[in-house]
């Protein structure tokens, strides 16, 4: 993780991070312009599994207008990734969504980097790293960041 997100660093040293208001309509038109693009990469490499819903999930947390939201942007001229995050307890953050542009190698880890950065600033010390829903995939690749512990999922039945 460490060397894709110092690779990023190398290569484009005018990338600038910023927060972004998600109740601006030009910050959303760049989240979903982003989105956009993250699908056709993902449907160019065959990873195109529920992709709709994926877009579709950002737009209702978009529209929902949260006031507990706390948004991260990697720009190079344009929004090359985001992460989008929720305060829970005083010290605990819940990551909803993250996508980058994977034609920037490393931006996934630098963006996590300094969602972490900024984070840490603020005093919070745990973050849940978004849903794995189940998928291999992004459970591996969760592991990869070395989590201290995991939360439990249960499921609520009407007798």
């Amino acid at each position: 993780k460490r060397g894709r997100m110092n690779s990023f660093v190398r290569n484009y040293t005018d990338s600038e991070v910023k927060i972004l208001d998600l109740n601006n309509s030009e910050h959303q038109d760049a989240v979903l312009s982003l989105n956009n693009s993250w699908v056709e990469n993902k449907t160019k490499s065959n990873l195109h599994a529920d992709l709709d819903k994926d877009l579709i999930a950002v737009e209702r947390f978009l529209n929902a207008k949260f006031d507990n939201v706390y948004c991260v942007g990697v720009y190079h001229g344009d929004l090359i990734g985001y992460g989008v995050f929720s305060f829970r307890k005083p010290d605990f953050v819940i990551n909803h969504f993250i996508k980058a542009d994977i034609s920037y190698k490393g931006v996934y880890e630098y963006l996590m980097k300094e969602c972490a950065i900024l984070l840490c600033a603020q005093k919070y010390k745990f973050l849940n790293y978004q849903e794995d829903m189940g998928l291999s995939g992004l459970r591996q690749a969760k592991l990869t960041y070395r989590p201290i512990s995991f939360l439990r999922k249960y499921f609520v039945n009407r007798l």
